[in-house]
């Protein structure tokens, strides 16, 4: 198994050639696409502005500074082809292009989540976060009712 290009990380595709990675680039588009008109809809069809996806957090092991292997929300990966992105977030709104939200952590006891530079990257925004109470709210519009998908903004 080839290993990801230094500086792309976990975060973009495990495992990928180049081969790969040009015939998803010619899928993915479609692929959001679609995602975003049966978001756009449910949306619609409920009454909400925009939707918000959690990629789920790390659960700590019981009296341990470990935490379990993390593996993101499959509503998550449904969005974004990332699989260890804790604390992350889509936000959706109809019209607009996605918005990506990586959770990279200040401090030095936790690794960051590298900022993905994929093939599918280019449909997105994306954004950093060091904190996701407070930053990561702020890269988000204030509405206060949102639907969300997993238990975003929990310290």
């Amino acid at each position: 198994m080839s290993r990801p290009a230094t500086g792309v990380g976990m975060m973009s595709s495990v495992g990928s050639t180049p081969e790969r990675e040009a015939r998803l680039e010619g899928t993915f588009g479609a692929h959001l696409e679609a995602v975003c008109e049966r978001s756009a809809r449910a949306l619609t069809a409920s009454g909400y502005a925009g939707l918000v996806v959690h990629s789920g957090s790390l659960l700590g092991v019981f009296e341990d500074d470990r935490t379990y292997p993390f593996e993101a929300n499959a509503p998550f990966k449904v969005w974004v082809p990332l699989q260890d992105a804790a604390d992350c977030f889509i936000w959706f709104e109809p019209g607009s292009a996605p918005r990506l939200i990586i959770h990279r952590s200040g401090d030095y006891w936790h690794k960051s989540a590298d900022v993905p530079q994929a093939y599918w990257t280019r449909h997105f925004e994306v954004r950093t976060a060091a904190d996701r109470a407070g930053h990561a709210r702020s890269c988000l519009p204030t509405s206060p009712a949102l639907p969300t998908s997993g238990m975003p903004f929990r310290n």
